[in-house]
């Protein structure tokens, strides 16, 4: 049970990965929109929203909520960048660099959030 959280913190890049292909296939062979496409996947978020606001979610302040749907909305915008990427380029060469989002983090969080990290943590990042 105490590495349980490995299991979800490798599902995760694996299931992204599966996401990609699908992505890639979608847009190169089926899809012509990139907004149509970035659309649709967002339709298939409103059944999860749904079933959660009916099994008891606590709903958060206001101010909570509506960071919480800015995200939401930053990551929807965020798509669109990715999914045109796809158009263009081999799949195995956007991914890596969607992944650069680490790097993005850690500059933004000190710039932001002040977080510092020791030398170890650096060298580790």
């Amino acid at each position: 049970m105490e590495i349980m959280w490995l299991s979800f913190a490798l599902l995760t890049p694996a299931l992204f990965g599966i996401l990609n292909i699908i992505d890639k296939v979608l847009r190169t062979k089926h899809v012509d929109d990139t907004v149509a496409l970035g659309l649709a996947g967002g339709i298939f978020n409103l059944p999860l929203i749904i079933v959660l606001l009916f099994v008891g979610v606590k709903t958060p302040e206001l101010t909570y909520l509506a960071a919480a749907i800015g995200a939401g909305v930053l990551w929807f915008i965020a798509g669109f960048p990715y999914i045109h990427a796809m158009v263009h380029e081999e799949v195995s060469r956007v991914v890596p660099l969607w992944n650069l989002s680490a790097v993005f983090i850690l500059f933004l969080a000190i710039f932001f959030l002040g977080e510092v990290l020791s030398l170890s943590g650096y060298i580790a990042f």
